[in-house]
């Protein structure tokens, strides 16, 4: 990667590639990335968390003990990592290509779905340890992603909206689970991005976390980059508003682009959206953040 004239710029979505073999949705990502001429390539990772044979469902708190540490010979994890490499050797030394990794707790929503916050209620230990296995299940295979030649992590954090966990929830049932998941995703790669997700963000709640670029929905019922930055000179993601999308201009995504360079001043700027677009928004909007950098160019 040469010098840095203008601020960064990519965009995702979610591909649907989920039912297919890594390898063909490692390639139809680096598609994208060189159709649009992004400087990263931001991996969507749409794979369930696996579970081990015979376990189809987690219907009751007695089922999280039948989890255990999990092999990297999973079909979920297998498919992922040869995504990672196919796009790794598609992309070359041209940019970063990044994975999503979802935080434990994220990962508990899209595992246990309805059950995970009646299951923290009603056994918070079975929950507890369930989170740890987890864990260290999630930093096997973050080291294995390192290995694919990828430069770094798009970290997803669940759990810091204000109408979810409570404070305490959050300071025993996330923060200690990302916070070493983190370390492990440190040594992958120098573009560590953590993604804050969701509405009515407590940001004070992960402002400390050990990442150097921070992303969230930042135009919708959340802190602005305005308010951020007043909290820090962090690397900052944003401009593009992944929500209304489909309704906007190729122009008022420029001039949002534009007016979050400037709120984001005082620390780095990268352009992108808050969280994954629509994925049948038309090329031109796509388009648009690139459009707007370029007019940013010193």
């Amino acid at each position: 990667m040469g010098d840095i004239d203008r601020p960064p710029v990519s965009v995702w979505y979610h591909f649907g590639t989920q039912f297919q073999d890594g390898r063909r949705a490692g390639e139809l990502e680096a598609a994208f990335f060189r159709h649009y001429d992004f400087d990263f390539l931001k991996m969507m990772n749409d794979y369930p968390w696996p579970l081990p044979p015979g376990v189809r469902a987690i219907e009751t708190p007695r089922d999280l003990a039948r989890i255990g540490p999990l092999s990297m010979d999973q079909p979920s994890f297998r498919e992922q990592l040869a995504a990672l490499r196919s796009a790794s050797a598609l992309v070359g030394g041209d940019a970063f290509v990044i994975d999503t990794v979802f935080n434990p707790w994220g990962i508990a929503r899209r595992t246990l779905r309805r059950h995970a916050r009646t299951f923290l209620k009603e056994e918070p230990q079975k929950m507890l340890d369930w989170l740890a296995t987890c864990t260290e299940s999630l930093k096997a295979y973050i080291r294995a992603a390192a290995e694919t030649g990828i430069g770094g992590v798009f970290f997803s954090v669940n759990g810091a909206e204000a109408d979810g966990l409570s404070d305490q929830e959050f300071d025993r049932f996330v923060r200690p689970f990302d916070l070493a998941a983190l370390e492990a995703a440190r040594s992958v790669g120098p573009l560590l991005v953590g993604h804050i997700h969701g509405k009515n963000l407590r940001m004070d709640r992960v402002i400390d976390y050990p990442v150097p670029v921070l992303n969230w929905s930042h135009l919708h019922d959340n802190e602005s980059l305005a308010q951020v930055r007043q909290r820090t000179t962090r690397c900052l993601i944003g401009g593009m508003d992944e929500i209304g999308t489909s309704q906007l201009t190729a122009r008022d995504i420029v001039e949002s682009v534009l007016a979050a360079a400037q709120e984001a001043k005082g620390g780095g700027f990268i352009a992108g959206p808050g969280c994954a677009v629509p994925a049948d928004i038309p090329p031109d909007l796509v388009r648009a953040p690139r459009e707007a950098v370029e007019t940013l160019k010193t």
